[in-house]
């Protein structure tokens, strides 16, 4: 991901972007656009065990607000808390939805509404990268939102 581990993996493609036309890079501020129409976030990740969002992070998702504020045809997004591999899977699970939950709530207080966020836990399962290192486990401790439905 750009720039080392991205906070958030926002794929809010407008309509055209879904059907395969370029997604624009203004959708949210400090953005990457991937070749597949997903935004990559570059941001801090969630320290160890924390499901506190950083000071830095605070822009990104304001951004990320301000994005889905601006486009109401995008009907829901999941937020997908993820964790690292280190202590038992039950308490990464639990931290996952933590963290999936503090977006959300973010979210929300900055205007999106409840019904749009979908929020889903995913522990250690899907890891972008191995475990092996602490920079590593930094990039599994994430938060993705995806678009998971489109409005007319």
């Amino acid at each position: 991901m750009a720039g080392g581990w991205a906070g958030l993996l926002l794929a809010l493609a407008p309509r055209a972007a879904l059907a395969g036309e370029s997604t624009p890079a203004e959708c949210a501020d400090g953005a990457d656009n991937d070749a597949d129409g997903r935004i990559d976030l570059d941001d801090p990740d969630f320290g160890f065990d924390s499901d506190a969002i950083t000071p830095s992070a605070q822009a990104t998702l304001d951004a990320v607000a301000a994005t889905l504020r601006a486009h109401p045809e995008i009907a829901r997004v999941e937020v997908a808390g993820h964790a690292d591999a280190v202590g038992p899977a039950a308490y990464n699970q639990d931290l996952s939805e933590r963290r999936a939950a503090a977006v959300c709530t973010w979210l929300n207080a900055r205007g999106v509404e409840a019904d749009r966020l979908v929020p889903a836990e995913h522990g250690e399962g899907q890891p972008p990268v191995p475990n092996d290192t602490a920079a590593h486990r930094a990039q599994n401790r994430r938060v993705e939102v995806h678009v998971v439905q489109q409005g007319e």
